[in-house]
């Protein structure tokens, strides 16, 4: 997950800032999440961070607390501190910073066919990308990969790739000035009719009432308000959404 951080003001103004960023694999979590019970609420916070979760002053308050441990020469203690963490975020619901969920491509099966076409879709969203590509990377035909597509995430494959592109254009429009044309082609659009049309579809809202909101409240308009008005009760990211939720509610 690509990651940022700004501060307003120093916390020490006789030391420098410093970044301390704890990194580990997706895979390791949800390993550890599933082999140790009292580690499965970290499989649950990983859900809900598809979107980025960001925490406020208590969570991190945690965090300062672990701080030396995180930072001990020792692997051990290291490994515990993280897995205590993690395990008191799991506790915190925190507050989804971006637009679209984070992309859970890789299948669950173990499919290689499908993640060789959404590696594709993922790299060369930006590009004009033919059927024709896909069904090469996947060695699959047209018809199969429809199937799969739907089958594996509930959405077509233009669908999958407007959301890609659109969510590449909300970053743009909050974190640079480039004008709404330029964003249009960068993110893949070939033309800004196009692009407004689909981004409308997509956020309810045009690219420059986005950008005017960010700027007003410092964040990104809420899922709940920028659902797509058409088939919305299909619309992927809903569902997903419901399911995560409904998970969180199952007794464990």
């Amino acid at each position: 997950m690509p990651h940022t951080w700004t501060s307003r003001a120093a916390i020490d103004r006789t030391s420098p800032h410093q970044a301390v960023v704890l990194r580990f694999t997706e895979k390791w979590a949800f390993q550890i999440a599933g082999l140790c019970p009292e580690y499965r609420a970290i499989a649950q916070l990983l859900n809900r961070s598809a979107r980025t979760l960001s925490f406020g002053h208590a969570e991190a308050e945690l965090m300062r607390k672990r701080m030396p441990e995180l930072l001990s020469d020792s692997s051990p203690v290291r490994l515990h501190a993280a897995l205590a963490l993690l395990a008191e975020l799991s506790e915190f619901e925190g507050t989804p910073l971006a637009s679209i969920a984070k992309p859970q491509y890789a299948s669950r099966d173990g499919s290689p066919k499908l993640d060789r076409v959404l590696d594709l879709l993922h790299n060369h969203y930006s590009e004009q990308i033919r059927v024709e590509d896909l069904c090469a990377a996947g060695n699959m035909s047209p018809r199969t990969l429809h199937r799969v597509f739907a089958g594996h995430l509930g959405v077509n494959v233009s669908d999958y790739l407007r959301k890609l592109r659109v969510g590449h254009a909300c970053m743009l429009l909050v974190e640079t000035d480039l004008t709404i044309g330029a964003i249009a082609a960068r993110a893949g659009f070939s033309n800004l009719s196009n692009f407004n049309r689909a981004f409308l579809k997509s956020r309810q809202m045009t690219p420059m009432e986005l950008r005017g909101f960010v700027r007003k409240n410092g964040r990104l308009p809420k899922l709940a308000a920028v659902a797509e008005t058409v088939d919305s009760e299909s619309s992927f990211i809903l569902r997903r959404d419901k399911t995560r939720h409904a998970q969180s509610q199952a007794p464990q």
